[in-house]
């Protein structure tokens, strides 16, 4: 399982674009991307009120449950953004006897705002990116559910 978190858009679902490509070309094609466009929802109607963040997070959560396996690589590319949460992925992780990561995607709040800002489609409504970017909770690789931690900067080119 790798759980992709960061700030709202900080760069996620290009990192986890990538993971997938390097996977593939290397010839691992039981990959399954779980994140919120592939579940049918909205940026502003998941995360519009506690309720709908909740029904988001158990949305993600049990496609996860039913992606995990020992034989696949699940990657989870979502805000990921309470340090709770992701405790409960990486008890599912190891309850399904399967390895974990955590990547971490250090993005500067003010380029994602303007990343938003910038966006075509689908973006988060200023108030919830507020509201999300305000409870962002960083993961620390001191946490065991939060290691092993791999940090990417994309405002540095890298």
């Amino acid at each position: 399982l790798v759980v992709i978190t960061g700030q709202p858009c900080s760069g996620k679902s290009t990192v986890a674009a990538q993971l997938m490509q390097v996977l593939q070309a290397r010839g691992i094609d039981t990959c399954n991307l779980v994140d919120e466009p592939s579940l049918h929802l909205f940026r502003n109607t998941a995360y519009k009120d506690v309720p709908s963040e909740k029904n988001t997070r158990a949305l993600l959560k049990s496609t996860v449950e039913r992606y995990i396996g020992r034989k696949e690589i699940t990657i989870l590319d979502s805000i990921n953004n309470i340090k709770g949460f992701r405790y409960e992925l990486w008890c599912i992780a190891k309850a399904a006897g399967t390895r974990y990561c955590m990547v971490h995607v250090d993005t500067p709040v003010e380029q994602c705002k303007a990343w938003n800002i910038a966006r075509a489609g689908d973006k988060y409504s200023d108030a919830i990116f507020d509201d999300l970017a305000c409870r962002y909770e960083r993961p620390d690789a001191r946490n065991r559910w939060d290691a092993p931690l791999f940090t990417i900067k994309p405002c540095l080119d890298q």
